[in-house]
Formats: C-alpha cells, structure tokens, sequence
C-alpha cells in the first residue's frame, strides 16, 4: 500500500476521523475508519507521550507504517484512517500489528472478508436431519 502522498497531517482531518469513524480496539493499536471524501485513501498515525520516550514512539510510528506498506489487499474505495499506537504497540512486531490492522478493516468493511465469495458470505452447510451425523 502506497503511503507517499496520502498521509493526514491537519488536525481537523484527525478530528473528522475521531467524531465520525467506525473505532476497532485492541491492545496494539485503536483504528478510526471513515469513508473518505477524496479519490484516493489516507491514513494518519498517531503516538501520544504514554508510549514512551521520542524513540520509542518513532519505533511505534515506524512499526504501523510498515505493516500498511506490506498489507496484501488494497482497500475498498476511499477511506480516511487513523491509528493509534498503544503501549504494546513498540514491543509487537510488524506480522502480528498488520493481522491485527487488517482484522480491524475487515470489520469496518474497507477490506474484503477472505471467507467471503464476490462480496458475499460464505455459502452454509445445511443442517443434517435430526439423528443423522455427516
């Protein structure tokens, strides 16, 4: 995923994401997602002081620019994202923040379900009659 040039860096843009997103939570990252109003989507990472000192937070910041970078599966349509590095977030590494990432996506709906066939759920088994075992 291409970060260059589609980054949020104006405060009411952040706050347009906090008042208005779709929030999934865990203990590595918080992810504020809002369908966007440009062409194209951007993201915006923020690391507050409780994470630690300045290179603890660059390490944060660089660890959740690379697990967007590496994510596979483009997203649907355009989105304005905010994450949120927490705690947990220096000591994770980048595998493990980018699954976390994209389950929070798929939750959202900017990324494709990977159960799901053309946008839909996968298909269900019926139920076996009463008695029976497959």
């Amino acid at each position: 995923m291409d970060m260059k040039n589609a980054s949020m860096k104006l405060n009411g843009e952040f706050k347009r994401c906090y008042g208005r997103a779709k929030v999934q939570g865990s203990a590595i990252v918080v992810t504020y997602a809002v369908r966007g109003k440009t062409p194209r989507s951007r993201f915006g990472i923020t690391t507050s002081k409780r994470i630690g000192n300045a290179v603890q937070r660059n390490r944060a910041r660089r660890i959740l620019k690379e697990a967007l970078r590496t994510m596979e599966e483009p997203l649907r349509g355009s989105w304005d994202i905010v994450l949120v590095a927490k705690e947990a977030t220096v000591r994770a590494k980048m595998p493990q923040v980018r699954r976390v990432i994209e389950g929070h996506l798929r939750k959202v709906g900017a990324l494709r379900d990977p159960n799901a066939q053309n946008g839909t759920a996968p298909p269900r088994r019926p139920a076996s009659p009463p008695g029976e075992t497959s």
